[in-house]
């Protein structure tokens, strides 16, 4: 016999039913891309914050070229959460009215902004100017790299439209 259902209607605003039990928040979060990203971040700050010296266990230091830690996995492991985000950063644009100059305008705010942030950190701990090209830096412009080349995927055949943010995703 099948499991009795509530009516649509019986579900509290603040959560939805899964079909599993659990309840999940109605902000339409994906709780695995945010537990994940949690998980990175911790080992981000673990392998950061490590100073044992050559007490330090292995799986916390750099590999060797060619070889591959836990360590080694932390940044790639960030870039996919930041990439996998993306959609639903684009989205949310979309349904605020953000098209065009304005999506564009969003985009390179959010990227200067980390880009200066990770200068900042760089400058603070190299006790100069430092304008490189450290973590942070490189997150932001993947970010914005995948920002901009996002609304060609859903048309690739039209990618010269697309890239310049005058094309609206047609469903």
């Amino acid at each position: 016999m099948a499991a009795p259902t509530l009516p649509t209607g019986s579900v509290p605003s603040s959560a939805l039913a899964s079909s599993a039990g659990r309840v999940t928040p109605a902000s339409g979060r994906l709780t695995a891309l945010d537990a994940f990203r949690g998980l990175t971040v911790m080992l981000m700050l673990l392998v950061n914050n490590v100073a044992l010296g050559s007490a330090t266990p292995a799986q916390l230091q750099h590999a060797p070229f060619g070889g591959l830690t836990l360590t080694d996995l932390v940044f790639p492991w960030f870039l996919l959460c930041a990439g996998a985000a993306l959609p639903f950063s684009l989205a949310a644009m979309t349904r605020a009215g953000l098209t065009g100059g304005a999506r564009l305008r969003r985009v390179l705010e959010r990227a200067a902004l980390l880009y200066l942030l990770g200068a900042f950190v760089s400058s603070v701990t190299a006790h100069r100017l430092t304008l490189g090209l450290g973590v942070l830096q490189l997150i932001a412009l993947a970010t914005l790299c995948g920002a901009l080349l996002a609304p060609c995927a859903r048309a690739p055949r039209r990618w010269w439209r697309c890239c310049c943010w005058r094309c609206t995703p047609r469903s």
